[in-house]
């Protein structure tokens, strides 16, 4: 019967190489910045070394905050460290360069010394900048501190107390008598509402100047818990605003330590304002509101100090902006420029104009998710007439940019990207030993635009690069991992970005490093998705996402890269089966995918599940119901893996007898819910494993565990599936990486010196049921044999045959198949020194359309053969006959389209055997082997 043949070589001329057992792995923390390490692994040794710290993150998250610039043309600024949540990050001090764009991170807040930095900081006439912490310091409620940017010296100078004012979140400032003010929204030993207070550089002299209180004598509410800054204003005294009870201006006069309310604001001129006051060439104050107004969206207001008038000047409303936290900024145009951190086009903020003659508000740039958005802090017009801010949110982490707008042509331009670095950070899942050698993995976070990075790394070369930025568009936060498919090109997913941030999957061609977006999830067709894509023997990609789908649970679809086609095959339910998977699927002999529901809930427990799925018929079925003893194991964050002997194996990340997670393996031949419990972990060898295990060429499996181990930061494992035996090697200590995440891996690669052979080529193609595999070598002087490997899912490769050294220069082997059905085959050489040294080569796929009409699976074959046989609603019978041609077993079945099910071979003897199908008067054979 004539076939379709597709034909796909994916090794050219190369040297093989030879080197010992190596596995190399990557954790999603430790390392010299905390942001994770790719490591190396030698079993033989338990040697772990690490190849690649990955770079530090700029920390994140700017919140009530300015830029300022100081002496020397630079911006500086602080950031919060909020919303980070893969690694501690208590806040930063930064540093732009507006003339060669240089970001610098200058401090990193440790808690001890300071935490969640929320106002701005202060260019005293000193030199130094001074600034507050909202959080941290010993008492953990706040602190004063200096930074010297030419000596990049830290000092904390005050720890806030109870009594003398905590959390603050505004900034200082600088009074004519050389002393800082500043306010603190709790504390005071009156009420906890707050204080008023001065700091002297010079002596480092605190001075609570006053605590305010509920109500004062005239039984009215004094200003309590304010969250902006003071001003300093022509007529020496100090203004600043309160937010509670709607909030109102009030002064305070150092010279005499007269305190005074001023204005009360209401819904009519404004409530609630979070920022601060700024005074203008005409005397007036102008400060916002947050809330009130005509529209509830804030306003913007002016107070006389001469009349005492408030006056309400424009209100937004949600077209120009809403709800802005920041303050107000004068420009050399004698415009008031300030940001919104909602309303706009894209109701994600705008920075916004005020002309304090004409009264008119408008709206000069709108922020989206790609430009940054939520902006809860304020402008500053530096040097060289631009103005500069930051975003609280946005970008593809979602972390944070700064900007600068020229208000005279309204160019916005994107500086720089917090979280952002120049390697990627925090590596979950494992890498992929590619076609050319190269390994190649995801990064979660990091990347020029925050959103993660796909990187390689060669092991002969030591050279680690990052290939690919996410940019949030294209997707962003990978935790899967690659795959290599048929054509040679990497597939893979994210769990955010995209038209509606529900992530993607893409393509990357490492031969031209093209990039392409192929699909966009959104909550209707599933979001999220955490794992790795599988090609399955029919050539679709396979994969699931954690929610998303009917039920919110995730979904069960394929990917047809050929036709660009995405189809939701299954809705999963929690309530119903299982959902929430955080891991990917793989393909069992028997030709049906599996994978690991993370959340199981019914009336009686709350575990997990692991299911089948068959891509033909569409059936879901539940195998194993975890959770509902206390020796089962719950909650995976990774795959399932095919082992060597076809059964599956995993690991749970809790539950087992001590609750620290167990390793099972399952087998599709059996009974439905039949699983054993290998091994549960017990916090010395390691605890909550999330990732997947390997199958090395060794036979054994190898994984990781997120803690545990002497150092609580994870360890390394083995486990031999034919001994049963489970190994602890080694740990992880923080500095050789630690806290291996989803889907973490090993993979293995040769090392050491060349081998003497050389691989000019490796083909293959398929004759009906041969595929024909042909290679080219030189210099095989001191080989001693090469090992053919064929694979189903270009993991777990099993041998087919051994080809001795016959001293001539090209080779070829007829590997015989069943090319019924659409089918994928893998294969690789073992090439085996006389020494015992070997390597690998890289693999060859060759892609069976279909044509025949049945296909046997697995080949060779233990107890059960799986059969798929296609017809047209028409009667057939199919004989396993032996050699002799007896008729040893028999069944008849009807062909519906394509028609699965199994036959028991287990009482025959093991040797060659034929299965016939008879059909309408003909018959068609194919060879199985017993063992």
């Amino acid at each position: 019967m004539k076939k379709n043949l597709l034909t796909i070589v994916l090794l050219c001329s190369c040297t093989a190489l030879i080197k010992a057992q190596t596995l190399y792995g990557t954790t999603f923390n430790g390392g010299t910045n905390n942001t994770g390490v790719v490591n190396k692994f030698i079993p033989a040794t338990k040697g772990l070394t690490v190849v690649k710290n990955l770079e530090s993150l700029s920390s994140s998250n700017p919140w009530y905050t300015k830029l300022i610039q100081a002496t020397d043309g630079k911006l500086y600024g602080m950031t919060a460290g909020f919303n980070l949540a893969e690694t501690s990050d208590s806040g930063s001090i930064f540093s732009y360069n507006p003339g060669d764009s240089a970001f610098t991170t200058l401090y990193r807040f440790d808690g001890s010394q300071g935490n969640f930095p929320t106002g701005s900081l202060l260019q005293a006439n000193d030199g130094k900048l001074y600034g507050m912490t909202s959080q941290g310091g010993t008492t953990n409620q706040g602190v004063i501190f200096s930074f010297d940017p030419v000596s990049l010296t830290y000092a904390k100078l005050w720890d806030f107390s109870d009594d003398y004012g905590t959390s603050p979140v505004g900034s200082l400032i600088q009074s004519k008598d050389g002393k800082l003010y500043g306010m603190t929204a709790q504390g005071g030993s009156i009420s906890s509402s707050g204080v008023i207070f001065s700091f002297d550089p010079v002596t480092a002299i605190y001075t609570l100047l006053r605590a305010f209180v509920f109500s004062d004598n005239g039984g009215g509410f004094d200003n309590v818990n304010p969250q902006g800054s003071l001003l300093e204003a022509s007529d020496g005294k100090l203004y600043g605003l309160g937010t509670l009870n709607n909030g109102f201006i009030f002064s305070y006069d150092p010279a005499t330590a007269a305190y005074a309310k001023l204005k009360q604001f209401d819904t009519t001129h404004g409530i609630n304002p979070y920022g601060s006051l700024v005074q203008v060439a005409n005397g007036k104050l102008y400060g916002m509101t947050k809330n009130g107004g005509s529209n509830g969206y804030g306003v913007i207001f002016s107070y006389a100090l001469q009349d005492t008038i408030l006056t309400k000047l424009a209100d937004f409303d949600s077209t120009n902006g809403s709800y802005p936290y920041g303050d107000l900024t004068m420009a050399s145009n004698g415009k008031l420029y300030g940001m919104a951190s909602e309303g706009g086009t894209k109701n994600a903020g705008t920075v916004f104009s005020f002309d304090t003659i004409a009264h008119t508000l408008t709206a000069i740039k709108n922020f989206d998710s790609t430009t940054g958005y939520g902006p809860m802090g304020s402008l500053l017009q530096a040097g060289d007439g631009k103005l500069y801010g930051m975003t609280t949110f946005g970008n593809a982490g979602n972390k944070g940019v700064i900007f600068s707008l020229d208000a005279g042509n309204s160019i916005f331009t994107d500086l720089q990207f917090f979280g952002s670095n120049t390697t990627g950070s925090h590596i979950s899942a494992g890498l992929l030993v590619a076609g050319n050698g190269m390994l190649y993995g995801m990064a979660k976070s990091g990347g020029k635009y925050a959103g993660g990075a796909i990187v390689s790394y060669n092991p002969n070369t030591s050279v680690y690069s990052v290939v690919k930025d996410f940019n949030g568009d294209d997707g962003s936060s990978p935790y899967g991992s690659l795959v290599q498919a048929t054509d040679g090109k990497l597939y893979g997913m994210t769990s955010a970005g995209g038209s509606y941030h529900d992530g993607v999957i893409f393509s990357f061609d490492p031969a031209s490093l093209v990039f392409a977006k192929l699909f966009d999830f959104n909550s209707t067709n599933g979001a999220s998705p955490f794992g790795s894509l599988l090609q399955a023997s029919d050539g679709l990609f396979y994969g699931i996402t954690s929610s998303g789908g009917i039920n919110a649970d995730g979904v069960i679809f394929s990917y047809d890269a050929a036709n660009n086609m995405y189809t939701l095959l299954y809705n999963l339910d929690a309530q119903n089966g299982g959902g929430r998977a955080y891991g990917g699927l793989i393909q069992a002999s028997n030709g049906n995918l599996y994978g690991l529901n993370y959340y199981k809930f019914t009336r009686v427990n709350s575990g997990s599940s692991l299911f089948s799925f068959n891509p033909v018929n569409k059936i879901y079925k539940i195998a194993v119901d975890f959770g509902n003893n206390a020796t089962d194991g719950i909650r995976p964050f990774g795959s399932l893996v095919k082992g060597a002997d076809n059964k599956l194996y995993a690991t749970m990340s809790a539950g087992g007898s001590n609750g620290d997670g167990i390793l099972f393996s399952y087998d599709p031949a059996t009974a439905l819910s039949n699983y054993n419990n290998l091994h549960d972990f017990n916090g010395a060898d390691g605890t909550n494993p999330y990732g997947n295990l390997f199958l090395s060429a060794s036979g054994k499996m190898y994984g990781m565990t997120y803690t545990g181990g002497a150092d609580n930061v994870g360890s390394i494992f083995s486990f031999d599936p034919a001994s049963s035996a489970f190994t602890h090697l080694t740990d992880y200590n923080g500095i050789n990486g630690a806290n291996p995440y989803w889907g973490s891996a090993f993979v293995e690669v040769a090392e050491a010196g060349p081998l003497p052979v050389s691989l000019l080529s490796f083909t293959g193609s398929n004759n009906g049921h041969d595929n024909q595999l042909s290679w080219k070598v030189t210099n095989q002087q001191l080989l001693h044999y090469y090992q053919l490997q064929r694979s189903l899912d270009g993991k777990v490769f099993s041998p087919v045959a051994d080809i001795n050294n016959a001293g001539t220069t090209s080779y070829t082997y007829n590997d015989y198949i069943d090319a019924s059905l659409a089918q994928l085959y893998y294969y690789r050489l073992k090439l085996v020194d006389i020494d015992g040294k070997f390597t690998y080569s890289n693999i060859v796929a060759i892609k069976i359309d279909a044509g025949s009409p049945f296909v046997i699976l697995p080949n060779p074959v233990h107890n059960i053969l799986f059969v798929q046989a296609k017809g047209a609603n028409e009667p057939a019978i199919f004989q396993v006959v032996d050699g002799t041609g007896r008729t040893l077993k028999e069944i008849k079945v009807t062909l519906a389209g394509t028609t699965s099910f199994s036959m028991d071979i287990s009482t025959l003897s093991k040797g060659l055997y034929y299965l016939v199908l008879l059909k309408n008067d003909q018959a068609e054979t194919r060879k199985f082997v017993k063992e």
